[in-house]
Order: structure tokens, then sequence, then C-alpha cells
């Protein structure tokens, strides 16, 4: 069984580091479009950030995705110094692949940002080229920060990494700022100083561990580096098709006036839900999941996975119900000022409401796929990222003439379903029969009580709506959730009895 206590800390205080991330990130947003508002240097400067996040994301995935549980096998096989080896193996590489990378953006700048902005008109285009041969040389600092983020997060270190988006945050903002006053160049150097101070940041607890990096390329490709550069391609399909399933989404919102806009509005919003909850909890549980694989701990890893969803259930079907019931109202409150009228407030709800319906599931598979990434099993993912992709763009087709933008959102959400049951499916072949049962209690439990918080939920707004909307959304949200928590308490779900048990624990001990 996983150390229910000190999980529970570190996922709260990623959970905390990723809520002040994303804060400062709409702060930073917010700095950018008062000082230099919407033109040549910002369209540039977006390109700048752009291009190498997509050159060398397909790299970082596959390291975070990667390397955690081939790590994890080689120290619990071979000890710490053949782990930390493997460690500098992976970034001597990583940062050999940046040269190359770095020498043809600057040896060929026009040519890369015709490819991602070729509408750009003289001025915005030369801006860009300036900027991009600048900004590349940044990804050396990321390529190492994802490095040793992924070899911190296998060895239960969680704070220093998460902290990654803070300073990335920080930086950005004060060089705009000092961007205004002095020269637009300056923001596209602080793109590169941004992850200079994060690569800087983390290094007090890394070289703790002493991982120290070697110039030596003695025996670099050796069987376990073979191994994580074997799992390059099927991650970079997988991560590839994910890209897909957005062009696909954008492509089809394109003959609908303001429907990508909409789409990417209302995404938002449950993106920040997932980022905060889910993905605190996948970080944290994902080199949980790989050690118990590495000894061979088969029971303590089913047992870890299935508490890990049913945490999901717990926390994400309440969410999803309350961005369902309000979601026109979050999105009036977020965005609806100036030229974001009624109009765009509607068709960015609607897309909410469906992309919504889909959230629980989405969330499911974030654990799901860190499963399968600790069984070494990435093959797995790619083939059904692939039915993902099939099943979205063929939803795309059969929704959208019936509920436009809706069914856009809608055929996301269908999508993430067929995901999730064929991700089940997999899994119960390796986990067993108990595996479903285990995690159908807890969602029906669970279920039963989110069906009276939606009701109370739902009535409640209707009350109190001649008031104060804002006021009756508090009101309800307040009320329905301690409805929805007693009637938990009632059918003893498994995530609210340990919640109790806790903190009986430590009232007694007050």
């Amino acid at each position: 069984m996983m150390k229910t206590t000190n999980k529970t800390r570190q996922v709260s205080v990623v959970m905390i580091i990723t809520v002040v991330s994303k804060c400062l990130g709409f702060l930073r947003d917010v700095v950018l479009a008062k000082y230099f508002g919407a033109g040549s240097v910002t369209d540039a400067y977006f390109v700048a950030q752009t291009i190498p996040e997509s050159l060398f994301s397909l790299v970082v995935q596959a390291i975070s995705i990667g390397f955690i549980p081939i790590y994890t096998q080689v120290l619990h096989d071979k000890g710490k110094e053949e782990s930390n080896n493997f460690v500098n193996n992976i970034l001597k590489l990583s940062l050999s692949l940046c040269v190359a990378l770095v020498l043809i953006v600057n040896f060929f700048p026009n040519q890369v940002v015709s490819i991602f902005a070729s509408g750009f008109d003289e001025e915005t285009f030369a801006f860009t080229v300036r900027f991009v041969r600048i900004s590349v040389f940044a990804m050396f600092f990321r390529i190492t920060v994802a490095v040793y983020s992924a070899y911190l997060n296998a060895n239960n270190q969680f704070t220093a990494p998460a902290f990654n988006g803070v300073i990335l945050d920080v930086v950005s903002i004060i060089s705009i700022i000092v961007a205004f006053y002095t020269h637009s160049v300056v923001l596209v150097f602080g793109i590169v100083a941004s992850s200079f101070v994060q690569f800087v940041a983390l290094l007090p607890s890394v070289y703790k561990r002493k991982p120290l990096m070697s110039l030596s390329v003695k025996n670099i490709f050796n069987d376990e580096v073979k191994q994580m550069v074997r799992m390059f391609i099927p991650v970079a399909l997988g991560v590839g098709v994910n890209q897909l399933n957005v062009i696909a989404d954008r492509t089809m919102a394109s003959s609908i006036p303001g429907a990508i806009s909409s789409l990417n509005y209302a995404n938002k919003v449950d993106n920040v839900l997932e980022n905060i909850i889910i993905l605190s909890l996948a970080t944290v549980m994902f080199p949980t999941f790989a050690k118990y694989i590495a000894s061979k701990n088969m029971d303590s890893f089913k047992s870890s996975v299935v508490t890990s969803l049913n945490v999901v259930t717990f926390t994400m079907l309440p969410c999803s119900v309350f961005a369902i019931i309000f979601s026109n109202d979050i999105i009036h409150i977020l965005f609806g000022r100036g030229a974001f009228d009624a109009s765009a407030v509607e068709s960015s709800a609607i897309a909410m409401t469906f992309y919504s319906v889909g959230l629980l599931f989405l969330s499911y598979n974030a654990i799901f796929t860190r499963a399968f990434y600790a069984l070494k099993k990435v093959k797995l993912v790619s083939i059904v990222s692939v039915g993902t992709f099939v099943t979205n763009v063929t939803m795309n087709f059969l929704l959208k003439p019936l509920m436009g933008i809706g069914g856009l959102a809608l055929a996301t959400s269908i999508s993430n379903i067929v995901t999730m049951i064929l991700l089940t499916v997999l899994l119960r072949k390796v986990l067993g029969k108990g595996f479903i049962p285990d995690i159908l209690k807890e969602f029906i439990k669970v279920g039963l009580a989110s069906a009276v918080l939606a009701v109370s939920a739902y009535f409640i707004n209707a009350t109190l709506g001649g008031i104060h909307y804002i006021i009756a959304i508090a009101v309800s949200v307040l009320v329905s959730s301690a409805g929805y928590l007693l009637v938990c308490y009632l059918l003893k779900s498994q995530m609210m009895m340990i919640f109790v048990e806790k903190l009986i624990k430590k009232l007694i001990k007050k």
C-alpha cells in the first residue's frame, strides 16, 4: 500500500505551487498585454516561444515518460552509481540533439520561421527571425531541466521541479517590464533567462544526490539508453497524435465564426482543473508506480493505481458537475468583458459544457497512461492514441452538422470516453478481474453523491439567482458541496473514509 499521508502532502504541495504558477501565468499575460498590446513585437515573441517548444516537445515528452521507469529499474537492479551514469548518458545525448537543432535554426532561420508563420508581413517576419535565433538557445537549459526534473521526481523530490513554472513566470514578467523601458529584444532574452534560472534553481537539489555530469562518451549507448531510444518513436507517435487532435478540432471549427476562440477559452477552464488536481496527482504517483514495477510488487502497484483512480473520481466528478451547471457563469466571470460579448460567452459556455462531460474520463486517462508507462508498455498507449484520433475526427464530422461548436467539444469528450474504455480493458489484463469492481464501487457511491450535488446546486442557484449571480453561485457551491460530502460519508466512500480517519487522528493529537 502507498504511504497515503506522505503522498497526500506531496500532491497538496504540487497543487499549491501549480495554483500559484497559473495565477502568475495569467498575470504575465496581463502585463504583456498592458505594455506591448497586440502587434508585430508580440506576434514575434509568441512565435519565438512556440518554435523551440515545438522542436523540442517530443524530446521533453520522451524524457518525462521514458526516464522514470527505466531509471527506477536501473537503481533497483544495479544501484546508485549505474543509475547516475544513466542520468548522465541521457543528458549528453539530449544536449547533443540540442546542438544539432540549434545549428539548423540559426543556419536556416527564414525557412524555419516560414513553416510556423508564413503569413507575417516583412517587419514582423524580421522581428521573428531575430527573436527565434536567440530563443532557441533556451532549449539547452530546458532539456537539462527536463532530465533533472524527471530524476528528482524519480527520487520523490517534487517541490523543486514543480516550482519551475513559478520561476518561468516571474522571470518572464520582469523581462517584459524591462523590455518596455529598454528594448523589445529583452523579451526574447527573457525566454533564455527564465530557462537558465530554472536550471540554476534545480542544481542544489540535484547535486545533493551527485549525478555529476562527465564528458566521457564511454559506454554511452548502453542497454538502458538503447531501451529509452526505442521508446522514443511510440512516445513521439502518441504526442503527435494528440497534436493532430487539436489541429483537427481547429480545422473543423474554422468554418464557424469565432468557434476556434470559443473552444480555446472553454478548454482553458477545464485544463486548469486538470492541471491543478490530476497532473499534480499523476506527477507524484508515476514514480511510485515505477518503483512497484521495478520491485515486481504487483499487489502494491494495483492498489496504488486503484486508489489514484478513486481519488480522481472523488475530486473530478463533482468538479465536472459544477463546470456543467455553472459553465455560462464561469465563462462570464472570467472573460465576459470588453469585446467578449454575450454571444461569445454563450458559445464558449456551450463548448465548456460538452468538454466537461469528458473531464472525468480525461483525468482517468492521465492515471492509466502513467500506469502503462511504468509497465514500459508505451506502444499500447500509442496505439490507443491513434484510436482516439480516429474517434475524434469521426465524431467531429457526425456531430458538427447537428450541434455546431457543442458537437466539436462533445466529440472530444466521446473520444476521451473511448480511450478510457480501451485503457481499462488493456489494464485489466495486467491487474486481473478485481481491478474494475474496485473502481466501479467507488464510482457508484460518488456518482450518487454527485447527483445530490447537481440537484441541490441547480435549485439553490435558481432560488437565489434574483439576489446576485456570484452570491448565488457561492452559496450553491458551499451548500451542495457539504451535501456531497455528507452523502459520501453515509455511503462510506473509500476516499471519504480516509479523509475522516485522517481528520479524527489530527483532532486526537491536538
